[in-house]
């Protein structure tokens, strides 16, 4: 038994560290406001050191800033007249290869 434990602890430990994504403020936005820009934070293990990707007809990222701790990022985002309510995923993707992604909802927005 002591060996196993040994063996799973040496397992986890040589698992390569990757973000992993805690939260993303605010947790979802709408469609079809005037203004277009919406700004995200994400909070994550190392997130700062991603390369961001965004994938989904009418948002488009802008920019990412690095924050003072490794562990936040915030990304600008343009939501255009076009962007149609549904998800999408924002890609994440580490120096050291490993990458992880986060689904973000546009809701549609009552007027």
């Amino acid at each position: 038994m002591k060996k196993l434990v040994v063996l799973v602890i040496c397992f986890l430990l040589s698992l390569p560290a990757f973000a992993q994504i805690e939260r993303v403020e605010p947790p979802n936005w709408w469609t079809g406001f005037k203004n277009q820009d919406l700004e995200l934070l994400v909070y994550g293990k190392d997130i700062g050191k991603a390369e961001v990707m965004v994938n989904y007809p009418g948002v488009e990222l802008v920019k990412s800033h690095k924050a003072d701790s490794p562990n936040y990022l915030f990304l600008d985002l343009k939501i255009s007249e076009e962007a149609k309510p549904g998800n999408f995923s924002i890609s994440f993707k580490m120096p050291e290869g490993t990458s992880e992604s986060c689904e973000y909802e546009l809701k549609k927005r009552e007027k």
